[in-house]
């Protein structure tokens, strides 16, 4: 019994050492006792714990060694004091940091509803911002093969017509067998298509070793070089199924996006479909127009930034190559639909572009008629919109500060050329 009450002195004892230097070493110790989630404003109360548990821990393994003490009677008071003085110190501790604990709730109820507000207040202010415009990618995979003319040719048009852009995912080894292909992307005027690499041929990377990936990336990239006479900077995995491995390549390579990478870190910035317009393949169906209205206004009412159409060209044609103008006018319907609302079309390199330099591109308000725009801190040109105020009346005019060029519009929305390292100033006579 006297070695059990020994080894409990000696538990006590060193209990206020650990209490102590807690509290004299805060900032190195303290965090393995004090929990996280309680804010404590000084440690010095736990020096004094500390020193209280180790004097009753020394107390009692004395009273049980002195000879004074031996009596039976001066040994009971002191256990019966030690108890009690340890019973009041644990029980005011065990409160006190309870206390602060429902303290620490309340601030961080606090503190989050600030900041919810702040969040909300800042999001305001972005959505009148006449600069502010959430961005729509458009990406058509499978591009390459001459069978699905008709179809590639029907989304160029609509492009154009439109006045929207398009990636276009591009299947190397396929392209290279389709001369007129070849011959009608050349045609196409760059300002509104991007062309993306779809793989080299229509099979997945996923699990490849990177030596074979890199290799047949770079053949991929070689052959759209040399037929496109361009240098694409976003990769779309064909079936989505590409790994870091893949990004490790790309990165080596100079590309700057990947689309659709799930549950893999990235090398280059990965861009995700939000609406996937096939619903299947084989035969192909389609989402309706209120499918596709309904996850539209979702992203709408988010704070997301970006939002990716991925469809394939080919599921528009009848199974006698002809276009089944009643799905191609669902489509339209769509784009018109998006087109309604205060948005920005984009390329996936446009949106990489705009990604990398948005916190780097500063604008304000310099009066009620007069905004500015500063891309000193770009690295990329940039097509910037400027929705007009609604109480802007007359013409609209932009003045390049830095090169001294000026225009003038009248749409409700401007778009133009930002070049980088360049102020503009945009406004109303």
């Amino acid at each position: 019994m006297k070695k059990t009450k020994q080894i409990l002195c000696l538990f006590i004892t060193i209990l206020g050492i650990i209490l102590f230097l807690s509290g004299l070493l805060n900032t190195h110790l303290a965090k393995y006792v004090i929990p996280k989630s309680i804010i404590i404003e000084s440690y010095v109360w736990l020096i004094g714990i500390g020193l209280i548990f180790i004097f009753i821990g020394l107390l009692l393994m004395l009273s049980y060694k002195i000879k004074i003490f031996r009596n039976n009677k001066h040994v009971k008071f002191i256990e019966i004091f030690s108890i009690i003085i340890l019973l009041v110190i644990s029980s005011s501790t065990a409160g006190w940091l309870f206390g602060h604990y429902q303290k620490t709730l309340l601030i961080s109820s606090e503190n989050m509803q600030k900041l919810d507000e702040h969040l909300r207040m800042w999001d305001t202010m972005e959505r009148d911002n006449p600069f502010y415009n959430k961005k729509i990618i458009v990406r058509d995979d499978d591009i390459g093969d001459y069978d699905y003319f008709e179809s590639v040719n029907w989304i160029s048009n609509l492009c154009v017509e439109k006045d929207i852009k398009v990636t276009m995912a591009i299947i190397p080894a396929v392209l290279v067998q389709n001369p007129k292909i070849i011959d009608y992307l050349n045609s196409l005027d760059r300002e509104f298509f991007e062309f993306a690499t779809h793989g080299f041929e229509h099979i997945h990377f996923k699990g490849l070793p990177f030596e074979q990936q890199y290799a047949l990336i770079q053949n991929a990239t070689k052959i759209m070089i040399e037929n496109l006479s361009y240098a694409p900077y976003t990769f779309v995995p064909p079936q989505s199924q590409g790994d870091v491995n893949t990004t490790k390549a790309l990165r080596l390579l100079g590309y700057h996006s990947i689309t659709d990478m799930i549950e893999y870190p990235s090398y280059v910035t990965n861009f995700r479909t939000d609406f996937e317009w096939e619903t299947k393949y084989n035969p192909p169906e389609h989402h309706s127009y209120d499918d596709f209205k309904n996850n539209f206004d979702s992203f709408l009412n988010s704070s997301d930034q970006y939002y990716m159409i991925m469809l394939h060209d080919w599921t528009f044609l009848k199974s006698d190559g002809a276009l089944d103008t009643t799905l191609t006018n669902v489509f339209e319907n769509c784009i018109d639909y998006i087109k309604s609302k205060t948005l920005q079309f984009m390329t996936t390199e446009e949106s990489y572009c705009w990604n990398t330099d948005e916190f780097s591109i500063k604008t304000g308000m310099d009066s009620e008629n007069k905004y500015f725009i500063d891309l000193r801190e770009c690295r990329y040109n940039h097509s910037i919109n400027f929705n007009t105020p609604v109480n802007w009346t007359g013409n609209i005019f932009i003045l390049d500060v830095t090169s001294g060029i000026k225009s003038s519009y009248q749409q409700e929305i401007i778009s133009f050329e930002g070049t980088k390292g360049h102020l503009y100033e945009i406004f109303t006579s």
